[in-house]
C-alpha cells in the first residue's frame, strides 16, 4: 500500500495477509471457490496426544524457486492456491474447521514459501497431504524447477493443538484465539479474488504449464493492483469500522509494509 502512516495513530487496520499466489496436464477454469461451512464455536483448548479425531494445526508448505537478484514469483502462490490447494477445499473443506495461507520471502534456507495451514483432525490432516502432494500440477511445476521441495509439519506428533497455536505469542491470549477466523476470512476473500480474476479470461484448456504460469502472473498483478488502488475503502475502512472508528497506534514513518 503507498499511503503515507502518521508516527502515532492512524484510523487503518492494515489487513496483514493480503499483500504482494502441468508439463502438459490440463487445468480445469471457471470452477466456483468452495463456500466455507459457518463457523462452530471455537475450540480453545487441546492435548499433544495424536489420535485420528485430535484436533490440531498442520502445515504443508511449498518452497519455489527463488533465482539470485530477482524478485519472488508471486504469482506462483496464486497458481498452486488456485489450481491446487482450492479444488481439494471443494472436496474435504467440510472436514477443516479453520485453514489460511501463509506467503514469504526471506533469503534464508526456506526462501519463497508459500504455505497452507488446516486445523483439522489428524485423520484429515493425512489425507490433505495425500493430496496436497500427490498431485499432477504439483508434480509438473516439480519437474520444470518452479517447486523445489514440499515441507511438512510433523503427523506422528500434534504439536499444536490449540486453536490459537499459531499466533504471534506476543499478543495477549485473547487476540491469539480470535485472529485466525479473522485470517481464514482473509485468506478466503484473497483467493475469491482470484477466482474472480480467472473466471474473466477465455482460458484454453489445453495450456501448458508455461502458459499458465504467465496467465497467473497476470491474474496476480490484478489483484494486487486491487489491493493497491480499492484496498484502502474495501478493507482498511471497513475492518475500522467494525472497531467502531476507533484509532489504533502504528509505529511507521512513512510507507508501511506488514
Amino acid at each position: 500500500m503507498n499511503a503515507l502512516l502518521r508516527p502515532c495513530q492512524i484510523l487503518f487496520w492494515f489487513v496483514c495477509a493480503l499483500p504482494a499466489l502441468t508439463a502438459c496436464s490440463v487445468i480445469p477454469a471457471n470452477s466456483p471457490v468452495a463456500k466455507p461451512a459457518l463457523v462452530q464455536t471455537p475450540v480453545f483448548a487441546g492435548n499433544s496426544a495424536v489420535d485420528g479425531s485430535q484436533d490440531g494445526w498442520w502445515r504443508v508448505a511449498y518452497h519455489l524457486r527463488w533465482e539470485e537478484g530477482e524478485e519472488p514469483s508471486w504469482h506462483m502462490d496464486a497458481l498452486i492456491a488456485h489450481q491446487v490447494v482450492k479444488p481439494i477445499l471443494e472436496q474435504v473443506g467440510g472436514e477443516i474447521k479453520i485453514w489460511r495461507f501463509h506467503r514469504r520471502a526471506v533469503r534464508d534456507a526456506s526462501g519463497h514459501r508459500f504455505s497452507f495451514l488446516f486445523y483439522c483432525s489428524n485423520t484429515t490432516a493425512k489425507k490433505l497431504y495425500h493430496l496436497l502432494e500427490h498431485n499432477d500440477i504439483v508434480a509438473a511445476l516439480k519437474r520444470q524447477g518452479m517447486i523445489e521441495r514440499l515441507s511438512f509439519s510433523d503427523i506422528n506428533t500434534n504439536k499444536q493443538p490449540g486453536i490459537g497455536d499459531t499466533s504471534d505469542k506476543a499478543w495477549s491470549v485473547v487476540l491469539q484465539q480470535a485472529w485466525p477466523y479473522f485470517v481464514m476470512g482473509v485468506s478466503q476473500t484473497w483467493l475469491a479474488l482470484i477466482d474472480k480474476v480467472e473466471e474473466k479470461k477465455r482460458v484454453d484448456e489445453a495450456l501448458h504449464t508455461t502458459d499458465q504460469v504467465a496467465r497467473y502472473k497476470e491474474s496476480n498483478d490484478q489483484v494486487t493492483k486491487l489491493w493497491e488502488q480499492q484496498g484502502g475503502h474495501a478493507f482498511l475502512h471497513h475492518l475500522n469500522a467494525l472497531f467502531g472508528y476507533q484509532a489504533l497506534f502504528v509505529y511507521e514513518r512513512k510507507r508501511a509494509r506488514y
